[in-house]
Order: C-alpha cells, then structure tokens, then sequence
C-alpha cells in the first residue's frame, strides 16, 4: 500500500521556464496551451496507469487553480455535472476529499514558506495583510453551475477552505 506521485512539466513546450516573478508566472500560464496541457497530462495518467505497481482503477490527478480546471477537463465538466444529478452522494465524497487535500496542501506549503495561515495569499499580486485571510480561491468552472448546484456542492466547501485559513478571496473568471 502507499502512493504513486507524477508532476508532469506541463510548460515543457515553454523551455522547462521556471521563475519565482508571479508576473512572469502569469505571462507563462497564459501562454500555456490547454490543449497542450490536456494532451500531456492525458499521457502522463496513461504512463503511471501502465507501471506494474499502480492500480489502474486507483488512479487520480489534482490540479490548483489553472492546474485544477486541467484535472477537471480530463474528467469532463459535463460528465461531473451529471454525476451531481445522478449521485450526488458519491460527488459530495469526492468534493470532500478534494477539500481536505486543497486544505492540507495550502496548509503545508503555508507552513514550508513560513506564511501566518491566516495571511499570505496574493490574489492578482495584492497582499493580503495578516488576518484578512489566507488563501485565495479560484473557482471559475462553477460559473456554469446552477445556482442550486452551486449552492449543494461548492459553497459547502468553499467556506471549509476560507474558515482553515481565516477567511481570503474568491475569484471567478466569466459572467
């Protein structure tokens, strides 16, 4: 028992940049192409899917912001919104999970870069000051929800990640 990780380098087509400008991050990841992205990260999962001690059925990705809304796609967002009609308890499970894993990763990447939890984030490079909150949430796929989906299925975690971390931001791209 245990777990098997891969990061594929999905600015490989970029040069392998790396920086630590969140201007140049953000040139970067608008460079990226999704399509590209999803390619990638669709040979990835079929690489660790095909090694000798990876379960196939046990396999997931999970993605942050951008990174997020590439795992999703892989899934289909159609396909997910289905499965809130016809299993809504199985997508509250995942939904949880997925809550608990984004919370614990913050978390730890707060506590590695020595960041309060409850300041730190910087939603389109504003600082947060300490006690405004800690994390910033970009939930641009949920704008196509329903509102009573929205509401069922986000909202609950959404405001588990924002009370781990003091509050924070949330962003949305869309109408």
């Amino acid at each position: 028992a245990g777990f098997a990780a891969l990061a594929p380098d999905l600015y490989s087509r970029q040069n392998h940049t790396v920086t630590d400008s969140p201007q140049e991050a953000a040139v970067l990841m608008n460079a990226l192409s999704s399509q590209w992205a999803l390619l990638d990260l669709n040979a990835a999962t079929r690489y660790l899917k095909s090694r000798p001690f990876v379960d196939p059925l046990r396999v997931g990705v999970v993605g942050f912001s951008m990174g997020g809304m590439v795992a999703l796609n892989l899934v289909g967002l159609e396909r997910l919104i289905y499965w809130m009609v016809d299993e809504p308890m199985v997508v509250h499970e995942l939904m949880d999970l997925c809550t608990s894993v984004l919370i614990d990763w913050v978390a730890l990447q707060k506590r590695r870069a020595g960041s309060p939890t409850d300041g730190g984030a910087f939603p389109h490079t504003i600082a947060l000051p300490q006690g405004v909150g800690g994390v910033w949430l970009s939930d641009d796929d949920s704008t196509v929800l329903s509102p009573d989906l929205y509401r069922t299925f986000v909202v609950p975690c959404n405001s588990r990640v924002l009370r781990a971390f003091g509050g924070g931001t949330l962003h949305y791209c869309g109408n």
